[in-house]
């Protein structure tokens, strides 16, 4: 019963921020904008690991990393690179 109230009660709050987001003026271009940064922190993640292959460095893809990359930009970059460096 829990479950249920917790699922009904993400998919109504979701639901309201889509219906928010849609309603304003610029909310495409944010979108657009926003899917630009993850496509960009992923070609980036591509770069990073195809350039890393001889020499065996490769940084995993996934949301995390991605998300990293898209919101610190180049900091992003160095600071995944830096901790594989660090703690692998």
């Amino acid at each position: 019963m829990m479950v249920l109230l917790w699922w009904s009660l993400f998919i109504a709050s979701s639901g309201l921020l889509v219906f928010t987001l849609l309603r304003q003026k610029y909310s495409f271009h944010w979108l657009g904008v926003v899917g630009l940064n993850l496509v960009a922190a992923a070609i980036v993640l591509f770069l990073i690991n195809w350039l890393g292959a001889p020499s065996e460095f490769h940084i995993a893809i996934n949301e995390g990393t991605i998300i990293t990359i898209a919101i610190l930009g180049i900091p992003g970059v160095v600071l995944l690179i830096a901790l594989k460096l660090l703690l692998f």
